[in-house]
């Protein structure tokens, strides 16, 4: 399913495989993957999430967009990417959002202009300032943005979901302690400007979880994420 003309520009449809059907406007779950926004990494990261939630009642789409590697100006492209991709969704949609899909997800909320019913973040880069001033992943946000935080600090603050709170939706934050991609401090910060700006906010912070154990959805972690889906869902009703 494609939102544009550009190779990247597209969606994974994965439709409902559960017992129970339900209506897609109520059950739409909305994959952004990770990867520090660089183009070796893809949609097929979200693939084991996207097989849980069709079997759960879900329709998925698994979200691919440009990235760095693809384009000279890959944040301009993203935020194309993203807003336009998302503007095809139903409004009570829940977006999914692991690392740098976290970043993503979270910045949509208040970067585009489309509506949605919440927002899962799996270890979110939530905060792109201290993600520049920490050179995470070799200076991503560098090579995302085109500056260095001293070069251009509104640029980074535009781009950083702890920057642009309140968000306004529900909000669950899920985040390893034995994370050493995105440090689980983030999110620490994160949840606690978020319920201080006033927003609807749980997180689930998970002792000895890694990074990539996050998105591993046979973990005992995504009974909860499911319950929180479930309960934010219009039909509670699920398959067996």
């Amino acid at each position: 399913m494609r939102y544009g003309e550009e190779p990247s520009q597209y969606f994974e449809q994965w439709p409902q495989s559960g017992k129970t059907v339900v209506s897609e406007s109520s059950r739409v779950a909305v994959l952004i993957h990770g990867g520090y926004w660089r183009a070796a990494f893809d949609a097929e990261l979200m693939h084991p999430i996207a097989e849980h939630l069709t079997s759960r009642g879900w329709t998925v789409r698994n979200l691919e967009y440009r990235r760095i590697g693809e384009v000279n100006n890959p944040w301009e492209a993203m935020q194309s990417d993203i807003c336009e991709g998302l503007s095809t969704v139903p409004s009570d949609a829940i977006l999914i959002g692991h690392s740098a899909g976290g970043h993503l997800a979270l910045w949509a909320v208040a970067g585009c202009s489309s509506g949605f019913g919440g927002v899962v973040a799996l270890a979110p880069v939530s905060d792109i300032v201290a993600a520049g001033n920490l050179g995470l992943s070799n200076g991503a946000t560098e090579e995302l943005l085109g500056a260095t935080v001293d070069d251009n600090p509104q640029d980074y603050l535009a781009a950083s979901p702890r920057h642009l709170l309140p968000l306004g939706i529900p909000l669950l934050v899920v985040h390893g302690q034995a994370d050493v991609n995105v440090p689980h401090q983030m999110s620490q910060y994160l949840v606690a400007a978020a319920t201080k700006a006033g927003d609807d906010v749980s997180f689930l912070d998970l002792e000895g979880v890694d990074h990539m154990s996050i998105i591993d959805p046979t973990t005992p972690t995504w009974r909860d994420i499911d319950e929180w889906m479930d309960a934010r869902s219009q039909s509670p009703e699920v398959p067996d």
